[in-house]
């Protein structure tokens, strides 16, 4: 299946829309079918299953861009691709027998009640991610946006069938990740053959060390980000119920809304961002892509936080229209999440990412503070202040270090001033204006923003910045 006359950026974003927002796609029926504390369950074990897939990545997806995207040819591309895909195999395995030996010692950890059932299926999915991850990023690399379209949407599409399928039987928990498991199970031989194109299983201890020392502190620097992105919702179960982990739960997934809309660029950005460094006037290209991509995560930003709290009105039942409380929060701390994300290229260019560790550690113990602070006064809306603060405190400590090694002629007005001032206005249609009169500005700026893209497309004035296939 080809998709050659559509844009990459269309294809990307398409694909990640259903494959990382299958599960605001769902949250309606969801959360129409499923009781509160059930799906209070469904968020503790999404919290479990994040650190579980940071272990197991063990950042394999950002070596493979760092060592095959500065390959000084295909050939050692495609080597260092294999060394990469033969590592996430491993961890895959190891997990794997992990589970099985300690799977009974997890469960008692792991508040909400969850049946030993859907622990297994969860941690079952998350041990083939990394497996996963390192063919999709390979695909990306090699501008195979068909092949990576057809693998996402494929997932997507039978996650979905199944899980409808399953919570009308039995509206559960283990219902949920039996039907993740299917699909992963699917997804994950089709990309297993995909892989084998280009690259093979390959045993180079010289290689495996090097990517090793490098993917170590991304593995510290994945874990100690839990604290933030994963932790909130325990923090949330342990200190008031179930029914509020299901009210942050929603507010989270519609906020995760902003990450949706900016990664039809950063799905076409971020593989291509080391080869742009190293071209004629690479710095220059890519401070104004970052740029670009700033102003695009504000617009997303905005988008989210002026439709979401009609959506859920009109989506959602009654019991949780309380998570509008917690909705403009999160998509801050989405927005600064994301910000660190497109900045933090110089942290990446150096022989390891051990500052880049310490500044995450730092983060992410100010984060574990906050929650211990603020989550027993505030609850669920104390858990949200807490991760905007952190997340905000990271993108500028992130920022600082990618600077200090790698200086990039930025724009700062284009950069900080522009992205700023939509954020706050958004903030403000929020908080004065009603849900129906957010959601007209909302549609009417979108489309206006489309108009606007298509003529400067017409006129090519894009075409100075080499966009390419975006």
């Amino acid at each position: 299946m080809k998709f050659a006359n559509i844009p990459h950026t269309i294809l990307y974003g398409f694909s990640l829309a259903l494959m990382k927002g299958l599960s605001l796609i769902m949250l309606p029926f969801v959360a129409h079918t499923l009781s509160p504390d059930e799906f209070g369950r469904v968020e503790v074990l999404s919290s479990i299953t994040i650190i579980a897939s940071v272990i197991v990545g063990f950042g394999l997806e950002d070596s493979l861009y760092r060592f095959a995207g500065l390959a000084r040819n295909v050939q050692r591309q495609r080597v260092m691709a294999s060394a990469i895909f033969t590592l996430a195999t491993l961890m895959s395995v190891i997990s794997l027998l992990f589970l099985w030996l300690f799977v009974a010692q997890i469960q008692k950890h792991i508040p909400g009640n969850i049946p030993l059932e859907a622990i297994i299926l969860g941690l079952c999915i998350v041990s083939f991610e990394a497996m996963i991850a390192v063919p999709l990023g390979w695909l990306r690399m090699n501008d195979q946006a068909s092949e990576f379209c057809v693998a996402t949407i494929g997932r997507a599409f039978i996650q979905v069938v199944l899980t409808l399928w399953f919570i009308q039987v039995s509206p559960t928990v283990t219902s949920i990740f039996a039907a993740g498991f299917i699909a992963v199970i699917i997804q994950l031989a089709y990309l297993i053959f995909w892989q084998c194109q280009t690259t093979k299983w390959i045993w180079l201890p010289k290689t495996f060390k090097k990517i090793l020392t490098y993917s170590f502190p991304l593995l510290g620097t994945g874990l100690v980000g839990f604290a933030l992105m994963g932790a909130d919702r325990l923090f949330v179960a342990h200190y008031t119920s179930l029914e509020q982990v299901a009210l942050y739960g929603v507010a989270a997934k519609f906020a995760i809304g902003v990450v949706l809309f900016l990664q039809p660029y950063t799905m076409w950005w971020v593989p291509k961002r080391f080869q742009t460094l190293v071209q004629p006037n690479g710095a220059h290209s890519v401070a104004q892509f970052t740029s670009f991509g700033l102003l695009y995560l504000a617009i997303a930003t905005f988008m989210i936080m002026t439709t979401s709290e009609f959506l859920i009105t009109l989506l959602m039942p009654v019991s949780y229209l309380d998570a509008m409380n917690c909705l403009l929060i999160l998509a801050c701390a989405m927005f600064a999440k994301e910000a660190a994300e497109l900045l933090n290229i110089g942290a990446f260019t150096g022989r390891n990412t051990y500052e880049q560790f310490f500044i995450n550690c730092i983060i992410s113990l100010l984060g574990i503070g906050l929650f211990w602070s603020l989550v027993p006064l505030h609850g669920a809306y104390g858990a949200a202040i807490s991760l905007c603060i952190a997340m905000s405190a990271k993108a500028i400590g992130l920022f600082l270090l990618s600077q200090k090694r790698l200086p990039l002629p930025f724009s700062y007005g284009l950069l900080f001033g522009a992205p700023t001032a939509i954020v706050i206005l958004g903030v403000a249609l929020h908080l004065y204006l009603s849900p129906v009169s957010q959601f007209i500005i909302s549609v009417g700026s979108l489309f206006v923003i489309g108009l606007v893209t298509m003529w400067f497309r017409s006129t090519d004035a894009f075409s100075k910045y080499q966009l390419g296939k975006m």
